[in-house]
């Protein structure tokens, strides 16, 4: 039978190593990915002024339709007073928006930075989710800036009235959005933040294996 030798020192694991097609600079598209993820972050803001002129609107169109002879309900409120009494579901998830988007934004661009796998895997899924939705915003937008004139400028930033706002802004989100896509899921930035091998990290000193008789 065979044995091992006893004199035979022991050989501690391996440290860890990261995979050998790992970069060791940050390429470009890492950070083309982090700027990508706050363009559709602070682009969303926009949405609360586009939600709050199109309430406006829709009392002035019922203040309208009252005058010839239908009941609308009650009209004249404020948009806070209407997201409060008929909207506050969908006016949650618009104010809620910004703040997730922002949240899901910061996570992916510090993981990112720290080489984090885990941290694209879930910007490439929230963008990838996010997508058709601030496409259709964008969309929607651009269609009521073709075809609705505002009746009321008390949202305007400057000459620049909420839907042009969100025609701009929803758009450019939905570009930033498929580019953001598109980078966590190229070669060189899944290479910058690669999937960690089995190897254990050395612990210390290891003291060799002595065999007393």
């Amino acid at each position: 039978m065979n044995y091992a030798n006893p004199h035979q020192a022991y050989q501690p694991p391996a440290p860890y190593q990261p995979e050998p097609s790992a970069l060791p600079k940050k390429p470009s598209g890492a950070a083309f990915a982090q700027v990508a993820a706050f363009v559709v972050a602070l682009a969303s803001p926009a949405l609360i002024l586009l939600l709050l002129w199109r309430l406006t609107e829709l009392d002035t169109s019922r203040q309208q339709w009252e005058e010839f002879g239908f009941d609308m309900g009650e009209t004249g409120r404020s948009p806070l007073e209407m997201i409060r009494e008929e909207f506050p579901v969908e006016s949650a998830v618009v104010f809620a928006l910004p703040v997730v988007l922002l949240l899901f934004a910061l996570i992916t661009a510090i993981g990112l930075q720290r080489r984090s796998r885990g941290a694209r895997i879930f910007g490439a899924i929230w963008s990838g989710v996010m997508f058709l939705p601030l496409a259709a915003w964008g969309a929607m937008s651009v269609i009521l800036m073709v075809n609705v004139e505002s009746k009321t400028d008390a949202f305007n930033l400057g000459p620049i009235d909420p839907v042009t706002l969100n025609a701009v802004l929803g758009s450019a989100a939905a570009v930033a959005d498929l580019l953001l896509f598109i980078l966590l899921c190229s070669g060189k930035v899944r290479r910058w933040s690669p999937k960690k091998t089995n190897a254990v990290p050395a612990q210390g000193q290891y003291r060799p294996f002595t065999y007393a008789p």
